[in-house]
């Protein structure tokens, strides 16, 4: 990534410095983030019901999204400097178009992101609505034990009571 647009200078909050050092808290995010990413993932192969991974896994997805997004915005508000300085001779079209190849990396990146998050909250949703089914199923059954706990409750006081009368 970093190589693909080192030596472009760009302005923001009325600072110009390079693009790549402007962008170094978003990436360095975005890389943390990946990272914890990779773990739960990798979690979640051993135990692909765990609604905590799952969760963990949603909440991530959601930071890289946001951090995507913002990186995305800040190479689109790079692209429109980029392209002012291409048309005044100040920039090779060859890093313009490394800019571009960038911010469509970027692109697809947030897809991958945004298509991973729905497809953690739909499993998510299946989990929890099987875990509701099984505590419905826990608490039918349940009911179920009481009552045969009960015949069979009355049926050891019936047993207790023709003991003692068979044998006087």
């Amino acid at each position: 990534m970093a190589s693909r647009i080192k030596g472009i200078t760009i302005e923001i909050d009325g600072k110009t410095k390079p693009l790549e050092s402007a962008l170094k808290h978003v990436n360095s995010d975005l890389s943390k983030t990946q990272s914890s990413l990779r773990d739960v993932e990798r979690l979640l192969k051993l135990d692909p019901g765990n609604t905590d991974l799952l969760a963990q896994k949603q909440r991530l997805l959601q930071d890289a999204i946001d951090g995507t997004e913002k990186k995305l915005s800040s190479l689109k508000e790079a692209q429109a400097q980029a392209k002012q300085q291409l048309e005044a001779g100040t920039l090779g079209q060859e890093k313009y178009d490394a800019l571009q190849r960038e911010i469509v990396a970027t692109e697809k990146q947030l897809d991958s992101f945004k298509s991973k998050a729905s497809e953690t909250s739909a499993t998510l949703k299946n989990s929890s609505s099987g875990l509701d089914s099984f505590a419905s199923s826990a608490d039918s059954l349940s009911g179920k034990l009481s009552g045969v706990s009960k015949a069979a409750g009355g049926l050891a006081a019936g047993a207790a009571a023709a003991v003692p009368a068979t044998q006087e």
